[in-house]
């Protein structure tokens, strides 16, 4: 079955010029319609161009800035201490020893906190311990200090377990020689 593709004449009941007009309206207002896209068209291009060339430069500035915080990290790793953890410890002596001496001053609590913000403010690597990891080293520091106790035998020692913090209880052990009573 074939399709013509002419167009008769008795098809339609008006007249030519009738036709004519409404076929070059028609036309006209395809062309319209076909220069409006083009020009839509041109400045979609014209915009994706645009946002290339803006994404090469983001790129570039991105490069930028990763390369100088590079050399910056670099700097910075050299004018911080390297802290050598100690074998059978997550951590170093130095920041064990900064961690106890911190909790004389500020608690076991607010020392992670601190360290925190001390990382953070300078951007430093650092593993921060936890307040139970600081509360054990000062327990351990005291008990070895009990023991390095001078060789005596005039020693008045106090024991009291009475003394309660939130639902623990502390081991208070008070020594003190005898030939140094007042």
């Amino acid at each position: 079955m074939a399709i013509s593709s002419s167009i008769s004449l008795a098809d339609y009941k008006s007249p030519w010029r009738c036709l004519c007009r409404a076929f070059l309206q028609s036309r006209d207002h395809w062309k319209q319609q076909a220069k409006g896209y083009r020009e839509e068209i041109q400045q979609l291009k014209q915009e994706l161009h645009n946002a290339r060339l803006s994404a090469q430069t983001e790129c570039r500035d991105d490069s930028r800035r990763n390369s100088q915080a590079h050399k910056a990290q670099a700097n910075r790793d050299h004018v911080l201490p390297h802290w050598a953890t100690m074998p059978g410890h997550q951590f170093s002596a130095e920041l064990i020893s900064l961690c106890c001496q911190l909790s004389q001053l500020i608690g076991f609590r607010a020392v992670p906190k601190v360290l925190r913000c001390i990382r953070d403010a300078f951007g430093i690597a650092l593993k921060i311990p936890s307040r139970d990891a600081v509360r054990n080293w000062s327990c351990r520091n005291g008990v070895a200090i009990l023991q390095q106790s001078q060789k005596a035998d005039d020693w008045i020692w106090m024991i009291d377990h009475s003394v309660q913090l939130g639902k623990m209880f502390v081991l208070v052990v008070l020594g003190i020689r005898q030939s140094q009573l007042p």
